[in-house]
């Protein structure tokens, strides 16, 4: 059951039940964060490791987290909801109810959000001639060398390496993994969210932080896996090139 979607305005949802209605077959539900902390530690820069964090970085924040070698959920599901921690007073009002949470200020829609906000307030940048304003036209002008769409990332960066940093003081993990559409942009955030966790936490400089390399559809392959294990064992994986495929 989903007991609380906030971003899609769920609550106590019988996911699997209706799924299984649907179509006929077993269902298995996860989280996206659980999802790709599962494919990450099976084919990306997390295999081999026992314990780490990944935290999903899009629409919505949440890490996934790996403890000895097993995803760690918690009591009833809510393990890993960094995104609604408040790393702000008085911050942006979240889809949760609660104000600062890390996720009105990294998520795709706190990059457009600021992005207006400075154009609301007549800053000047490139911005203001984009035909869509979204946080991959905020990304190009970074790389173009828009002084506010630079500001804007390195902003994130720091609020992103404040909630890391929490995730390294609590867990201790050997590893920090960063997926989500908005590590897309990667090469705009990487630097700063690694110095901001290294500010903000004991020996935090020594926890890596590397990039997803499953990119946005770690969720979906995860998915794929946490299926696979709940199944009859009668497939084998396969390598197709770049992929991973089922035969």
């Amino acid at each position: 059951r989903v007991a609380m979607a906030p971003n899609l305005e769920w609550t106590d949802v019988p996911i699997r039940d209706m799924l299984v209605a649907a179509l006929g077959v077993p269902v298995v539900v996860n989280n996206v964060t659980g999802a790709g902390a599962i494919a990450e530690g099976r084919t990306g820069v997390a295999k081999g490791v026992r314990s780490f964090v990944w935290v999903h970085v899009g629409t919505g924040v949440g890490a996934g987290i790996v403890i000895d070698g097993h995803a760690f959920s918690g009591t009833q599901g809510f393990s890993g909801e960094i995104g609604h921690c408040a790393v702000v007073d008085g911050g942006p009002e979240c889809s949760c109810g609660m104000r600062g949470c890390l996720e009105t200020l990294v998520s795709g829609r706190a990059i457009v959000r600021a992005a207006e906000v400075a154009l609301a307030a007549g800053k000047s940048t490139s911005l203001s001639s984009v035909p869509t304003l979204d946080a991959v036209a905020v990304a190009e002008a970074a790389r173009a060398g828009d002084a506010v769409a630079l500001a804007i990332f390195a902003e994130v960066g720091e609020h992103l390496g404040v909630g890391v940093s929490y995730l390294v003081n609590i867990l201790d993990p050997q590893m920090i993994v960063l997926g989500g559409g908005v590590m897309e942009a990667a090469d705009l955030l990487l630097e700063g969210t690694r110095a901001s966790m290294a500010k903000h936490s004991l020996k935090g400089s020594r926890v890596p932080v590397q990039v997803s390399a499953l990119g946005d559809d770690a969720g979906l392959i995860g998915a794929v896996f946490a299926a696979m294990d709940q199944s009859v064992r009668s497939y084998r994986v396969v390598a197709t090139g770049e992929r991973v495929a089922l035969d």
